[in-house]
């Protein structure tokens, strides 16, 4: 699957015009999320965050809106993961998750999209503004790049 979280990278960057408006860029993108939420790994997120970066500042509020949705997709199950207090995913994961949340909102419009309309947003906030000084409590090394993009994604 790494393989093709690549090429979907590759193709969607050489595609930019023709891609949002295909039918089955959403169907694919959401393909991806059932993917990652069944078997969790780095390269799903970052598939996602490439995409935040081709489309974000295409100006299109339907394109901003799915964006967010797939933000919320792809990071909602590793938060929750996180905030359940079971054995945690490797820090790769989660790492990657929070690098792919951090892109959309740095983005202003995804931002301010995800704050007025996205519940999962707050959900995600708060189960990370409860898990990150545990994580830093376990072992700050292992967790650094994990706590370090839920910081900037929560800033």
């Amino acid at each position: 699957m790494e393989q093709v979280c690549l090429a979907f990278s590759y193709i969607l960057g050489f595609a930019r015009e023709y891609a949002p408006s295909s039918p089955v860029f959403v169907p694919m993108m959401k393909l991806m999320a059932r993917c990652c939420e069944q078997h969790p790994q780095p390269f799903y997120m970052g598939l996602i965050r490439s995409v935040i970066g081709f489309f974000a500042a295409a100006g299109s509020d339907q394109l901003d809106s799915i964006l967010v949705d797939l933000t919320g997709l792809f990071v909602t199950p590793v938060a929750h993961h996180l905030g359940s207090g079971a054995v945690t995913l490797p820090p790769p994961i989660n790492a990657a998750a929070y690098e792919m949340l951090a892109e959309a909102l740095r983005h202003w419009n995804l931002a301010l999209l995800a704050i007025r309309s996205a519940q999962w947003l707050t959900n995600v906030c708060d189960a990370t503004i409860e898990v990150v000084a545990r994580l830093v409590e376990e072992n700050q090394a292992m967790h650094e790049r994990t706590v370090c993009a839920m910081l900037r994604s929560t800033t």
